[in-house]
């Protein structure tokens, strides 16, 4: 597996490494223009379940620089100062790992209420998820349901809706997934 870190003050480095090193979410790294290149993290040892974290970014901001500022024109200037944030899931998981997910619908004063129990050792990803029942649609956005977990999703436009429930998503893999499920 390759971890690509990046050194400051200028200069790009990549660095790849054999063993993966995932980020602790309370790790931070401050003044690292000055520091030079800084790594922190956890290392475990793979096993038969999947590791699961969570990379959050976030650029500190930068010190007012009148580079970044657009010239004065007629006593009145602008700047922009942007500061980057995000989080990505990373997922480390060997081949023979499986997400086992099994789905419950219940009713809850009239919406439906569709629980997704993984009893696997591998995350399952939901991407493009449309639930049909009785000629209507909801579309949610996507979401993992972790190994050992379960997540309940309120489906409201289909609770009037008759007939089956009816399941279409795109999985970790990139598969095409349908699934009916009959309710109570």
């Amino acid at each position: 597996m390759s971890v690509v870190s990046a050194e400051f003050g200028g200069q790009f480095q990549f660095t790849a490494r054999l063993d993966p090193l995932g980020y602790h979410p309370n790790a931070q790294v401050m003044g690292v223009a000055s520091q030079g290149q800084h790594e922190r993290g956890l290392r475990k040892k793979p096993g038969a379940d999947e590791l699961t974290y969570r990379l959050q970014v976030r650029q500190q901001e930068l010190p007012n620089n009148d580079d970044a500022s657009a010239p004065n024109v007629g006593g009145a200037g602008t700047s922009l100062n942007l500061v980057l944030s995000f989080s990505l899931p990373v997922y480390i998981a060997p081949s023979s790992a499986a997400a086992k997910i099994s789905y419950a619908v219940t009713r809850d004063t009239g919406d439906l209420l569709l629980k997704m129990t993984n009893a696997g050792n591998r995350h399952e990803t939901y991407n493009n998820f449309v639930a049909e029942r009785g000629g209507r649609q909801a579309t949610l956005n996507s979401w993992a349901v972790l190994k050992n977990s379960d997540v309940t999703v309120r489906l409201s436009e289909l609770g009037s809706a008759t007939g089956p429930l009816t399941l279409s998503f795109t999985n970790a893999r990139g598969e095409k997934v349908h699934e009916t499920l009959a309710l109570p």
